[in-house]
């Protein structure tokens, strides 16, 4: 262990070296006590369950890359590529918010991570600038799956995934979308919203809904914003006409209406005007969709007690 990126009550995250790595790259370690996993209660034991069920399935040039999960008497450790160039989130407060031509690309490589998780039926939930990782060569890479869902298919297999009620309030608030908000049935397209608001902060510097004369432990205007759906640009950014309307088309909360919804998901977000042709990134293969994942759970059925931490030893 070389570096502490980042400490709680129930997980440490490490910067290290693996001896059987000859060109001595760089790893990151997240480490989950389980006693504090058994203190906490099951939220911290679910959230490193999602995250290990989602990161064993997703592949993709834009979802930073799972290296493996293991466990000791004590702890479990999941590992991961190291990224190497900090998060959208203080790139923008070092440097301040991008132009339209420089943001293009990211917005790219973040709608091309999300477009592979929904064609495996997950859904991240938690979709912002701290959970977009940059490497030292400038690619965007979704990371953080905490949060995420993956649905679950009809036992026939004929059509996608119904949307899934969720069993509590999961993500950050200035980001997420009015179903979420109010624990309404929810599917991908609540991730398109948080995507909208991302491209709006990538710009601007801040989160469309955040007022800063609000008190911090009081959650309420935020919200009542959030279900108005009615946010502002300012003037002086003179933001292109393109780019406004892709934002208002993502931040809008009729989920039927809002860009990326189905049938079209991630192709009607990459194929707006905005981005004029110049989507350069792959949107991956379309990946086959396995009926039984193996640990895929809904969030319905996550185990809690002793039976969460007896899953988690097991996998």
């Amino acid at each position: 262990m070389l570096t502490t990126l980042s400490e709680s009550p129930s997980s440490t995250v490490f910067v290290a070296t693996r001896e059987d790595l000859d060109d001595g790259a760089f790893l990151v370690v997240k480490t989950f006590s389980q006693s504090a996993i058994r203190h906490y209660g099951d939220g911290v034991g679910q959230r490193l369950l999602r995250e290990r069920c989602a990161l064993e399935q997703l592949s993709h040039p834009n979802i930073i890359d799972y290296l493996g999960f293991s466990h000791d008497a004590n702890n479990f450790y999941i590992t991961l590529e190291h990224a190497g160039g900090g998060d959208l989130f203080a790139r923008i407060a070092t440097t301040g918010p991008l132009d339209e031509a420089s943001a293009r690309q990211p917005a790219a490589e973040i709608c091309a991570g999300l477009g592979h998780m929904h064609a495996l039926d997950f859904i991240h939930l938690d979709v912002k600038t701290e959970n977009v990782l940059i490497t030292l060569q400038g690619q965007c890479k979704l990371a953080d799956f905490g949060s995420s869902v993956r649905l679950r298919r009809p036992e026939d297999g004929g059509g996608p995934p119904p949307p899934a009620l969720l069993g509590e309030i999961v993500g950050t608030p200035e980001i997420m979308a009015p179903e979420v908000v109010c624990k309404q049935q929810v599917c991908e397209v609540a991730d398109w919203w948080s995507y909208g608001c991302v491209l709006f902060e990538t710009l601007t510097g801040t989160s469309p809904f955040f007022d800063a004369a609000d008190h911090t432990d009081d959650v309420l205007p935020l919200v009542a914003r959030i279900l108005r759906g009615t946010f502002t640009i300012p003037d002086a950014l003179a933001l292109s006409g393109e780019v406004v309307d892709l934002m208002r088309s993502l931040i809008t909360r009729d989920t039927f209406l809002r860009l990326g919804a189905r049938p079209h998901g991630r192709l009607a977000v990459a194929g707006h005007a905005w981005f004029d042709g110049t989507m350069t990134v792959p949107g991956g293969a379309q990946p086959e969709v396995q009926a039984d994942l193996p640990h895929a759970f809904v969030d319905a059925e996550l185990p809690t007690g002793e039976a969460l931490i007896d899953t988690l030893l097991a996998l």
